[in-house]
């Protein structure tokens, strides 16, 4: 899947980490450029999740329904909704098969059935979960906009494999792939 908002973050801090002075401590520079990006992917895969939950609601085509059915897809129906709201921006691997097995569970075992084999996407999913935990919690990063930028694009695999275990077919994400 493309990102065009992240694609252009990344070409824009390479240019101009190469344009930067020797004055300028470019590490420094890099770093504070690195924690943005991984906070900027976390939100980008957030938002796409939902989207990807609503599109597969509203293959229903019963607006009021789809409505109440993205609402709790999304969240959870048995939470308080501080719980909703808390849940709602987890994205790790058990969390978007808690959120499958809302569908039913076909679907989070083929979500798991896809996950086979792909430890390198897994691994740098979940990197980059933690990365951006770290951030959020002041800890430092340890990785170089190098590794980042390798991450995200080991990443990006794991939200195809959820819009496929969300029976979600090519025409339903072609916007979504450019």
């Amino acid at each position: 899947m493309k990102f065009r908002r992240l694609e252009n973050y990344i070409n824009v801090i390479k240019i101009h980490l190469q344009d930067l002075e020797c004055s300028v401590n470019v590490a420094e520079v890099e770093h504070y450029l690195s924690c943005y990006l991984v906070v900027t992917i976390y939100s980008e895969y957030e938002n796409l999740i939902n989207v990807l939950i609503s599109r597969r609601c509203n293959k229903i085509n019963d607006i009021p329904v789809f409505n109440f059915i993205t609402s709790v897809a999304r969240c959870g129906s048995t939470a308080s909704d501080f719980e909703r709201k808390r849940k709602a921006g987890r994205i790790n691997i058990k969390d978007l098969k808690e959120r499958l097995n809302q569908f039913g569970s076909a679907y989070t075992e083929s979500f798991e059935d896809k996950l086979k084999g792909n430890e390198s996407s897994i691994s740098a999913w979940s990197s980059l979960i933690q990365q951006r935990n770290n951030i959020a919690h002041q800890a430092v990063i340890g990785l170089t906009l190098h590794e980042i930028i390798e991450l995200y694009n080991n990443s990006k695999n794991i939200l195809l494999y959820f819009a496929e275990a969300l029976e979600l077919d090519q025409n339903d994400i072609v916007d979504l792939r450019q």
